[in-house]
């Protein structure tokens, strides 16, 4: 089934977060050039080189890591019969929230450094947020509250008006 989408985002992580990618890109280089000259050259990196398999395995674990960060993203859409979510990559399909079952929803700041239900930035069972200060707060008919972080949020306003979704 075909349903009409009024609202696409796609979000990373903010240009501040980049330096911690930088970071990470930095320390796996690091250790690679460590298990360059340890594992291939066979001269120890160190005064108390670590076993090759140990320095293998934290390059493995950097390498890892660093992609990890490098590929999140937060995909948001609104569509007729409701919004849907994707934190890729901790979520391979959208997570679909119908309008049925949606009591409120509007765009509201939130404090991403507070403590709580929505504080701080990433993915929870209450929370999808990259980065900034922004988000669609959606209450559920069940009492249940998740907050989808936005860059677009008068974009979301509009289309929430457009549809008669926008509920304070």
């Amino acid at each position: 089934m075909n349903v009409n989408e009024y609202f696409r985002e796609t979000q990373r992580f903010a240009i501040d977060w980049m330096w911690i990618l930088v970071l990470l890109l930095g320390v796996t280089c690091l250790f690679l050039y460590g298990v360059i000259k340890q594992v291939i050259f066979e001269i120890p990196w160190g005064t108390e080189p670590a076993s090759d398999t140990a320095l293998l395995a934290c390059l493995g674990f950097l390498l890892l890591f660093t992609l990890l960060f490098a590929c999140i993203k937060l995909e948001t859409r609104i569509k007729e019969d409701g919004i849907y979510v994707k934190y890729f990559p901790f979520q391979l399909t959208y997570k679909k929230f119908l309008w049925t079952d949606i009591s409120k929803s509007y765009v509201k700041q939130y404090n991403p450094i507070q403590s709580g239900v929505q504080g701080g930035w990433g993915y929870s069972r209450n929370r999808y947020t990259v980065s900034g200060n922004m988000g669609l707060q959606i209450e559920f008919v069940s009492g249940r509250r998740i907050l989808i972080g936005t860059k677009k949020s008068k974009d979301i306003t509009e289309t929430l008006t457009l549809l008669q979704k926008i509920k304070k």
